[in-house]
């Protein structure tokens, strides 16, 4: 009989950062061609949350890992958790996200991994067909829920 169940390692849990910089704008990270989910697309800078790993520390060893930000300036702010349906990820097909609002000073910091940073008003970002489905969806809830 075939198991319909899903198994435990299906849920994906990631942390991830929405920056916003003095002015309001969020700063996005552009993903590169070869990057395994997303290529090409916007997202929020963040990543895997790894066993005995909690979300907070994931956030910041992410950010020091992914930018040349100065992790111990940053105040993260926890906003939210959502399970996302993760299209982008045939792997594990559902994520749970751990979304934090992180302000910096402006844009201009080194990105180590991607094609860079972006940043858009939040008004812009949600008129963009390039942004990466679960992020896409966290933007909206954003929106919705009036967290910027």
């Amino acid at each position: 009989m075939k198991n319909t169940q899903p198994s435990a390692d299906i849920t994906n849990k990631v942390a991830v950062a929405m920056l916003i910089d003095k002015n309001g704008n969020l700063v996005m990270q552009r993903k590169d061609a070869w990057a395994p989910i997303s290529p090409n697309m916007l997202a929020f800078f963040g990543g895997h949350i790894e066993e005995g790993e909690d979300p907070l520390n994931t956030l910041l060893r992410e950010l020091d890992e992914e930018t040349s930000l100065d992790i111990k300036g940053l105040k993260p702010e926890f906003i939210f958790e959502q399970v996302v349906e993760n299209k982008d990820n045939k792997i594990r097909p559902v994520a749970t996200f751990f979304l934090y609002k992180v302000v910096v000073e402006d844009d201009n910091f080194e990105v180590y991994e991607g094609a860079g940073a972006e940043t858009y008003s939040l008004n812009e970002l949600v008129k963009r067909n390039d942004i990466g489905y679960s992020i896409n969806k966290l933007v909206k809830r954003v929106v919705k829920e009036k967290w910027l």
